[in-house]
């Protein structure tokens, strides 16, 4: 049996040198900023949530940053969601970082979830 390890570009998918997890994190000023780039999905949902088990368990505050985002589905929103609560209940601070892409501001709204009840604070970058 043949292993692909790529996706053939002449089905249009990308060639793996084209492939990265839209997820990284870095330490700055004594807080974790994970940036989320890209399509944020399914496809990356375990790497996401493993990431965020992880900050987490560090205690540092959490920033998101969404500024690279170009769609989140239901499962980041869902994983967003869990950080911020479980963020919450240990005291630690979980806040977006930065404007946020007007289609991510629509899928936000799309699925019914308001940020307030994800991110402490979300007024600068939601515009308002």
């Amino acid at each position: 049996m043949k292993q692909v390890t790529a996706r053939p570009a002449a089905y249009g998918w990308p060639a793996a040198e084209e492939l990265r997890m839209p997820v990284a994190c870095e330490s700055r000023d004594g807080k974790n900023v994970i940036r989320l780039e890209g399509a944020v999905d399914i496809g990356s949902a375990a790497e996401f949530r493993q990431l965020l088990i992880d900050v987490l368990n560090q205690g540092d505050a959490i920033e998101i940053s969404l500024r690279g985002a170009t769609e989140l589905d239901i499962t980041a929103m869902q994983l967003l969601w869990a950080a911020g609560k479980a963020a919450r209940g240990a005291g630690t601070g979980f806040a977006l970082d930065g404007e946020v892409p007007p289609e991510i501001r629509v899928a936000f709204m799309g699925m019914g979830l308001e940020p307030s009840a994800i991110f402490e604070e979300v007024a600068n970058a939601f515009g308002g």
